[in-house]
């Protein structure tokens, strides 16, 4: 009776370690996905961009406007100077003056336009650096949470662990032997508990003998898979205990 009664409980034991590995397996998969934050950076590093190159488009724009106010200096200098006396000359100067105040008048333009350009990549970069960091608070809470639960799995998974090895200390060899083979051969299943007289394994009818002998916890196979078929009338009541 005790055999039967620890090899089912090491049945389910060994279950409970698949579907928390599995379920360990399936939050590491979680914990690695950074789309919706790599999105958020990638965003993020291309308006960063755009305003470094508005901010590079403005500052040219403005040195092209300071050397042409020098230029512009220069030429007033010798107008108004009074070195310059011959009046072809002087012609000639107020003409240049007028060309580089249209010149101006295109830089100003240029200027405004490049100011108006920067302001507009900072307040896009705001915006991405916003939805950055929520990305970041929303990823780092994950994290948080999903590592704590992760720590709470792999404990109950240590604790499992040693269930189990104390359930096969607990089962005589040969039959620990048979159901290690069954266990390769029937999909992880090696004993059915018994469901309403059928097989929990294959749900095929059971005969009147084969649950009575297995309600006497007597080593009963399946006739139809081969499955030993336990009766856990009072396993349900006590499993973990050991």
């Amino acid at each position: 009776m005790a055999n039967l009664i620890n090899l089912f409980r090491l049945q389910q034991t060994e279950t409970q370690i698949e579907e928390l590995e599995e379920e360990l397996a399936t939050m590491e998969s979680t914990l690695q996905t950074k789309a919706p934050l790599e999105t958020a950076q990638a965003e993020f590093d291309a308006a960063n961009a755009k305003k470094r190159d508005a901010e590079r488009m403005l500052k040219d724009a403005e040195l092209a406007l300071a050397s042409l106010e020098s230029e512009k200096k220069a030429v007033e200098k010798k107008l108004y100077g009074g070195t310059v006396n011959n009046s072809k000359e002087l012609t000639q100067l107020q003409s240049e003056i007028g060309i580089l105040d249209k010149r101006r008048e295109k830089l100003d333009e240029k200027v405004l336009s490049a100011m108006d350009n920067l302001d507009s990549t900072v307040n896009v970069l705001s915006q991405k650096e916003t939805v950055l960091k929520e990305a970041k608070t929303r990823f780092d809470e994950e994290i948080g949470l999903q590592g704590a639960k992760r720590d709470k799995l792999t404990k109950q998974l240590h604790d499992l662990n040693a269930r189990r090895d104390t359930a096969i200390k607990s089962v005589e060899e040969p039959l620990l032997e048979e159901y290690l083979l069954l266990k390769k051969t029937k999909r992880g299943v090696a004993i059915a508990a018994i469901q309403k007289n059928s097989c929990g394994g294959c749900n095929m009818g059971l005969s009147e003998g084969s649950i009575g002998r297995a309600r006497e916890y007597e080593l009963v196979h399946c006739a139809s898979c081969g499955r030993i078929l336990f009766m856990d009338k009072e396993v349900s009541k006590s499993i973990g205990e050991f």
